[in-house]
């Protein structure tokens, strides 16, 4: 048996390790990706992508070509009665540029991944079977097999990207709690022809259930619910079913002209509780799976692949300890918990059995749904741009000791924004060209972290911030980049000579609005788009400990607080 090392070894080449795999490659960390089956799947499988994970491709730089080979669908409405009482509109989602679902086969999304790594050097190593995992200390020792050659490789780090079956999972015997649905449903590619509206997705419910996705170019995604058996249909009777369903359910004709591909499955709902063990991650189906209702799985393994990586990178570059890395954990976990539970939810209200209960729930559920505050909850949820970290260590919590009542009532209002919060987008403008930029573009130019001063209502203290500003930044050069966000209604043009390339315009507010600045506030977000610090810029101190505490700074931040409030006062 040969042997070899490598520094992480991912095991699993779908969207969740090829994510992993892709932001560990921009960051420059060495890796290697195994998988066991001998090349890339050809079917279509998952299809929707969501407006957050659009964000992570737009990060990655991979949204152009996503969104080339993908289909918009912009609302899903529910039909009861053959009438459609539910409309969900994601395409009136605020702080975004990606208000929308974006239905794009697995298959397609793979290859584009696969496509874009191998022009940064790096190969997935097809027909490479994981037998077995140890955990050490310092390192995992991993057995492979390819055909009859075996060997064993040692590597610092190991994330089980390796779905439902993991053996990842297995070797480490973490328990995969759950359970399986009664049902079995049955998934076909087909091509379509009807009144329906291409842009958005078909939810038709009675006794059965049948789901319609636009997939583009004539073809749509249908599921719906299948009695089991134990022979396998024939093509011609999943059509004669297929259409069937339609003349039942539909409101409009519709007729079917290509059966492309049909797969039948039943629905799990499990999880582990732990998503780490020592060295060795679990992210994506390895950790969790759940219904498909609101097509949230694949999205959250790649988010899950989106939050490690950058904290993986910074600790194998030196820069944050070990401990870091448990933040993974607290801040996923709870994220698939929801999922579970929501899509749970989802399926007893699709799922309804008796004739009565049914009834009722085509009553009760447009009264329910279609009220404005929960229209827009459902919007933030099924977009994912809702998933929030407050409770995460590695997040700025403020001390609860001082002024602990507002500091809970702070914790407790939604709305307001707080550390561990996704970043909110905005139109910003460059100081000296007024060339547009977005905030989101701003924050996500580089995998470093960001930090932004806002101005707030002193524009004439533009100058002393900006000193301000600068010195911070070149305090921390290697994980920092900075800049400066002015209000345009109260910027003083004159001073616009004093200006560089860190200066930016809020051009109607909504920026300074979003992050609920009044007064000049640092607020750092992290690599991923979340809020790691918010607090007042004169609280400079507070803000180097925050840095001092999570991570491995070259040079102790010098700390001026005092002399810093002294030139503000002096302006």
């Amino acid at each position: 048996m040969t042997g070899s090392t490598c520094e992480v070894m991912i095991v699993g080449a779908g969207p969740t390790g090829l994510s992993m795999a892709f932001e560990l490659a921009r960051r420059g960390i060495s890796f290697r990706i195994i998988d066991k089956a001998t090349a890339p799947s050809s079917h279509s499988k998952a299809l929707a992508v969501h407006a957050r994970t659009l964000e992570c491709f737009y990060d990655m730089e991979l949204i152009q070509e996503i969104l080339a080979k993908g289909h918009k669908v912009q609302q899903i409405n529910a039909y009861l009665d053959k009438e459609p009482r539910l409309g969900l509109s994601l395409n009136q989602l605020a702080d975004t540029p990606f208000p929308y679902v974006n239905m794009i086969p697995q298959n397609v999304l793979e290859g584009i991944m696969i496509e874009q790594l191998e022009q940064k050097g790096s190969k997935i190593e097809w027909g490479v079977e994981l037998t077995s995992l140890t955990p050490h200390a310092n390192h995992v020792v991993l057995g492979t097999s390819k055909g009859k050659t075996k060997k064993q490789i040692k590597a610092s780090w190991v994330i089980g990207c390796d779905g439902a079956h993991s053996k990842v999972r297995d070797e480490l015997d973490i328990p995969f709690s759950g359970s399986r649905y009664e049902d079995q449903f049955l998934l076909a590619d087909v091509a379509l022809t009807s009144e329906l509206n291409p842009q958005q997705g078909h939810l038709f419910l009675d006794e059965e259930v049948l789901a319609v996705f636009p997939m583009g170019q004539g073809m749509s995604r249908v599921i719906t619910t299948y009695p089991s058996q134990d022979a396998t249909p024939s093509d011609k009777h999943i059509k004669e079913l297929l259409e069937d369903r339609f003349k039942n359910l539909s409101p409009v004709p519709v007729s079917m002209s290509q059966l492309q591909w049909t797969s039948f499955f039943n629905i799990h709902r499990r999880i582990v509780e732990k998503m780490q063990v020592g060295r060795v991650f679990l992210a994506g189906d390895a950790a969790h799976i759940h219904s498909p209702v609101g097509g949230q799985g694949m999205n959250t393994g790649i988010q899950d692949a989106y939050n490690l990586a950058w904290k993986l990178a910074l600790h194998l570059q030196g820069k944050v300890k070990q401990d870091f890395l448990e933040s993974y954990q607290v801040e996923r976990h709870p994220v698939a918990v929801g999922v579970l539970l929501g899509t749970n939810i989802a399926m007893k209200m699709i799922m309804v059995r008796t004739h009565f209960l049914r009834k009722a729930r085509n009553i009760i559920a447009p009264l329910i749904f279609n009220l404005p505050y929960l229209h827009r909850r459902l919007q933030t949820l099924i977009s994912e741009t809702a998933i929030q970290y407050r409770t995460s260590p590695i997040v700025f919590h403020e001390d609860s000791s001082k002024d602990w009542a507002i500091t809970w009532i702070k914790s407790k209002v939604r709305r307001r924004l707080q550390p561990g919060d996704r970043a909110p987008n905005a139109p910003l403008a460059i100081a000296k060209t007024y060339d547009h930029i977005s905030l989101f573009e701003l924050t996500q130019k580089s995998p470093d972290h960001t930090l932004l001063l806002f101005l707030g209502s002193a524009a004439k203290e533009i100058k002393t911030y900006a000193k301000q500003l600068q010195q911070l930044v070149a305090e921390c050069p290697d994980f920092l980049s900075g800049h400066f966000i002015v209000s345009e209604q109260s910027i003083d043009y004159n001073l616009l000579d004093q200006v560089d390339e860190l200066f930016y315009l809020d051009r109607n507010g909504r920026a300074h609005g979003s992050y609920n600045i009044i007064k000049p506030t640092l607020c750092l977000i992290r690599p991923d788009g979340y809020v790691a610090y918010l607090g007042a810029a004169e609280d400079e101190k507070g803000f180097k400990q925050y840095l001092c505490e999570h991570f491995v700074l070259t040079t102790k931040p010098v700390v001026n607080v005092s002399e810093n409030k002294k030139q503000v006062q002096a302006q």
